[in-house]
């Protein structure tokens, strides 16, 4: 085997497992695992390969605080954010 079919095989390696190298370098810990094993059996069709590459890809949003309550009717009437506390204006 020469050095051309190893390097041939590690970039053939890198793209199959992209989705997972993404989702690994974003640090999305919690569907790290699912990415990769999803990657590992379904990697190899199109459509499961493009899938699991906007998954990794796509930003996670985050859950805004529960303590935190503002009515969205107070904003339109006038009333800043900074001044509605657990959506009651003072």
């Amino acid at each position: 085997m020469s050095i051309w079919h190893l390097i041939l095989i590690l970039v053939a390696l890198d793209l199959y497992f992209l989705p997972s190298i993404i989702a690994w370098k974003r640090k999305i810990a919690r569907n790290l695992g699912a990415i990769l094993l999803l990657n590992l059996f379904v990697g190899w069709t199109i459509i499961g390969w493009t899938i699991l590459l906007v998954w990794a890809a796509v930003e996670q949003r985050r859950a805004q605080p529960c303590g935190e309550r503002i009515n969205p009717a107070d904003t339109l009437r006038g009333a800043s954010s900074d001044t509605l506390t657990n959506g009651i204006v003072r």
